[in-house]
C-alpha cells in the first residue's frame, strides 16, 4: 500500500501567506543567504529589509554560539576589497562615493567619511557593508556655538547584545586648544544629538582610530598618551598603560590596537635579524590592566619577512582552535593559528594587478574587520 505524499504546495502557501510565521523561519538563516532570497518577490524583499526584522535577526545571531567568522574590508589606494579568511573570497567592494574613508568598524556597522571630490566637504555616514544601506549623519559644524566648532573625533558604538540601536560619539573642541572637549552623542533610535559632558584634559591625545569596547571608547597609544570615554556616565579618563618590551638597537617595532569578538588587544611586533616575534596583549574584562595572551615566534616564515610586513588583523573565535592572526607581506596574507602554531597563505596576490614587488598592498590602517549582519542603519 502506497502512503500518500503530503501536499507540500499547500504548506508552502500557508507559510508564505503568514508574515509572522515566515519571518520566524527565515530569521534562522545567515544574512548572506537571506539577501539572496530578496529576489523571490518584492514582498520578501520588504520583509527582509524591514527595520524591525533586521534588529531581531541581528540580536538573535549576535547572541548565538558559535558566532560567525568575521570578514574584512581592505583598502588599496582608493579602492576597497572584500576578503574572508575562511572562504578565501576576495573581490572589489564599491562605496557610493569614490572618495570614501572608513573611520571605524563596530559589530557589523561602519562609520565612514565621504567626499564628492578629493578636497570636497566631508560628510559622515553609518553604513552596513552587508546590506549596502547607509544613513547620513546630520552634524552641526558650529553655527550656533563656534567655541566648540572643531571636531576632534567621531566614533561608532554598537553592541546588538545590549541594544538594537547604535550611538555615534563626537568630541568637539577649540582649534587653538586641544585640552577642552565637549562630548556629544547621537542615538539612532531618537535620531537626535545630546551633550553628555564637557571636560578639560591636561594632556594632548590623538583622537583618531578610536575603538568601542565594553561601554566605552578607547584611544590607545602604547608609546604615547591614551584616553578612555565611559559612555555610561560621560567621564573621560586615562586608561591603564601597556608594558611592552623595550625596543633593542637595530630592532623594528610596530604596535597595533585591535578588537575582535569582544576582546581588546594590543599586538606588538618585533623584527630583528636573529629573532622575529609577536606579542598579543589583552585588556582585562574590567579594563583594569593588560596581560600577555599569546606570543608568536615568526622565524618559521622569516623568509617571507625580509621586506615590509604588517598585521592585518586578529580573529578571536569562541574556541582557541578558531583564533588566529593575519600577517601581510608583499603579495600575500598569511594566517597563523595560535592553537598549533601553523602558518598558511590564505591569499596570494602575486598575480593580481594590485601587486607591486617589495611593497605592501594594504597599509596598517587599511583593514577593517566586520561581522555580516542585517542591522538597520
Amino acid at each position: 500500500m502506497n502512503a500518500k505524499r503530503p501536499k507540500s504546495p499547500r504548506s508552502v502557501e500557508i507559510i508564505s501567506g503568514n508574515d509572522d510565521l515566515l519571518q520566524e523561519i527565515i530569521q534562522l538563516l545567515p544574512p548572506k543567504t537571506l539577501l539572496r532570497f530578496q529576489s523571490v518577490s518584492r514582498h520578501w524583499q520588504s520583509l527582509i529589509f524591514a527595520a524591525s526584522f533586521g534588529r531581531q535577526h541581528t540580536r538573535l545571531h549576535h547572541c548565538r554560539r558559535p558566532k560567525p567568522q568575521p570578514s574584512f574590508l581592505l583598502r588599496n589606494v582608493l579602492r576597497f576589497f572584500y576578503f574572508n579568511p575562511r572562504s578565501k573570497h576576495f573581490f572589489p567592494f564599491n562605496f557610493t562615493s569614490p572618495h570614501t574613508r572608513i573611520l571605524q568598524s563596530s559589530n557589523g556597522l561602519l562609520l565612514v567619511e565621504s567626499r564628492n571630490s578629493p578636497y570636497g566637504r566631508r560628510d559622515y555616514f553609518v553604513c552596513n557593508p552587508t546590506t549596502r544601506q547607509a544613513r547620513k549623519l546630520l552634524i552641526d559644524y558650529g553655527s550656533e556655538n563656534r567655541k566648540m566648532a572643531v571636531i576632534f573625533g567621531l566614533c561608532l558604538a554598537f553592541d546588538p547584545s545590549k541594544s538594537p540601536y547604535y550611538d555615534v560619539v563626537c568630541l568637539r573642541g577649540v582649534q587653538s586648544s586641544t585640552s577642552n572637549y565637549r562630548v556629544e552623542v547621537y542615538n539612532s533610535e531618537s535620531q537626535t544629538w545630546k551633550v553628555i559632558g564637557e571636560h578639560s584634559i591636561a594632556v594632548s591625545v590623538k583622537l583618531c582610530n578610536g575603538i568601542y569596547w565594553n561601554d566605552g571608547i578607547y584611544w590607545i597609544r602604547p608609546t604615547s598618551r591614551s584616553l578612555y570615554l565611559d559612555l555610561r556616565n560621560g567621564n573621560l579618563r586615562i586608561p591603564p598603560g601597556i608594558r611592552t618590551p623595550w625596543r633593542k638597537a637595530g630592532e623594528i617595532n610596530k604596535n597595533y590596537i585591535m578588537e575582535s569578538n569582544g576582546h581588546f588587544h594590543c599586538l606588538a611586533m618585533y623584527l630583528r635579524r636573529d629573532m622575529k616575534y609577536l606579542i598579543v596583549f589583552e585588556l582585562l574584562a574590567d579594563g583594569s590592566g593588560w596581560f600577555e595572551k599569546y606570543r608568536v615566534i615568526l622565524n618559521p616564515i622569516a623568509g617571507e619577512m625580509n621586506g615590509p610586513v604588517g598585521v592585518m588583523g586578529i580573529v578571536r573565535g569562541e574556541r582557541e582552535e578558531e583564533s588566529s592572526v593575519l600577517f601581510h607581506v608583499p603579495g600575500k596574507i598569511i594566517s597563523h593559528r595560535f592553537c598549533d602554531g601553523s602558518f598558511e597563505v590564505v591569499l596570494d596576490l602575486t598575480r593580481d594587478r594590485i601587486y607591486v614587488e617589495h611593497r605592501l598592498q594594504f597599509q596598517r590602517y587599511d583593514a577593517y574587520q566586520f561581522i555580516e549582519t542585517l542591522a538597520p542603519v
